[in-house]
């Protein structure tokens, strides 16, 4: 989920998806997300290479709300492999889904990634997402744990921020 764009990382992830195509892992990569023809453009040729030589991997632009919620439901887990995040909001819909997703250590992914629910990587390396990424393909007990502890976690709701709002002014209002 997220642009196609240089500090997204998606090139690592393409890399590590190839070397474990070639190792003969099965499995299919859904990458959701428009193009930044500036800095994304060679992940997107990348991603084109992989489709010409058949191998399991597609990419929706432009996708609806539906079609993202249907695809947070029907994977096993996520991967977000970017460089730099102020958020991540990604993530932490995927963790919302129940679903484990695979960051870096450090930065605000870090941050959402130490309450639970993700795979981290110290750096988003083809090579560490190719080892992680195999550890959770085939080590459906590790899955399990992270699908746990991801549904496990608590967010607040808008609901939940109408609500303090409403009572910090009635709390002002009788100050």
């Amino acid at each position: 989920m997220g642009t196609f764009e240089g500090r997204k990382n998606q090139i690592a992830l393409l890399e590590a998806a190839e070397k474990l195509w070639a190792d003969g892992q099965q499995f299919k990569l859904q990458f959701i997300g428009n193009l930044n023809a500036e800095t994304g453009q060679h992940a997107a040729d990348k991603l084109a290479t992989l489709l010409q030589a058949g191998r399991p991997v597609s990419w929706e632009k432009g996708a609806s709300d539906e079609a993202l919620i249907e695809a947070y439901r029907n994977c096993d887990f996520t991967i977000y492999p970017s460089l730099m995040e102020g958020f991540g909001l990604p993530v932490l819909e995927s963790i919302a889904f129940g679903k484990p997703c695979v960051v870096a250590a450090s930065g605000a992914l870090g941050e959402v990634a130490a309450e639970g629910g993700c795979a981290t990587v110290s750096e988003p390396s083809a090579e560490q997402l190719a080892t992680v990424i195999a550890r959770l393909l085939n080590n459906p007990a590790e899955r399990e744990a992270l699908t746990a502890q991801a549904r496990a976690r608590t967010f607040r709701t808008w609901e939940d921020f109408a609500r303090d709002t409403m009572t910090a002014f009635d709390e002002l209002r009788r100050a």
